[in-house]
């Protein structure tokens, strides 16, 4: 019992038992009185089961955490669950992979680091490369994406590799996953125009950059170079 010095004090008539927050004792009250109610439960320690048991990862390793797990996809998958085919599609100088879902800046860019480190075995590119978000400085780069891809047959806005972190339309932008800066620009006639636009897409129906919101969705390609740069 935790009551304060004084209390209980009813002499019978006061039957409930509040605690007062002044002081965070309890006092005897009068069950038809109203105060604040707080609802609580017990937590019972529940045992961690192994989350890999069922072998989750569809091509890969599990990692089993507390309630979680993790992929780690073999070559050539990717995914959560290790279930996407990751394709990659070469020309003389980089390979792509396409993801047609629509993402935002940092959501493109955290999917192309999750694909590292790549091992190709193609005619154009073998061994082990680091991809990153893609960069086309003109609309030649582009339009040679564009023809890997049946996906562009439809006009499109894809992430470019560039970031306007400060918001002064000084837009940084970097041309591999070593982050070797370049001053390459291709935009719009119109663009930059926005203050609050920080990121850059490539808009395919005229292969020019747009500064667009880093929470905007588009779609997603990642690059590797065929050498190292």
């Amino acid at each position: 019992m935790d009551w304060e010095s004084s209390q209980p004090n009813g002499g019978g008539s006061q039957d409930c038992v509040a605690v007062v927050t002044d002081h965070n004792k309890w006092e005897d009250k009068s069950c038809t009185e109203t105060y604040n109610t707080v609802c609580q439960i017990y937590r019972v320690p529940v045992a961690d089961i192994n989350e890999c048991a069922t072998n989750p990862c569809q091509n890969g390793v599990c990692t089993d955490g507390l309630g979680v797990f993790t992929c780690t996809c073999d070559e050539g998958w990717g995914g959560d669950i290790c279930d996407t085919i990751v394709e990659w599609k070469c020309t003389a100088t980089k390979c792509f992979h396409l993801l047609t879902e629509e993402n935002t800046f940092s959501d493109a860019v955290g999917y192309c680091d999750s694909l590292n480190p790549v091992t190709l075995n193609q005619t154009i590119v073998t061994g082990t490369r680091n991809a990153s978000i893609l960069f086309v400085g003109s609309d030649a780069e582009i339009t040679e994406v564009e023809d890997l891809f049946d996906f562009f047959s439809s006009s499109r806005h894809v992430w470019v590799n560039c970031i306007d972190e400060d918001s002064d339309s000084n837009f940084v932008c970097t041309m591999d996953d070593e982050g070797t800066l370049t001053d390459i620009r291709n935009f719009r006639y119109d663009q930059p125009n926005g203050g609050n636009q920080d990121c850059m897409a490539v808009v395919t129906n005229d292969n020019k950059w747009q500064d667009k919101s880093c929470s905007d969705t588009y779609n997603t390609v990642c690059q590797i170079y065929s050498t190292c740069c």
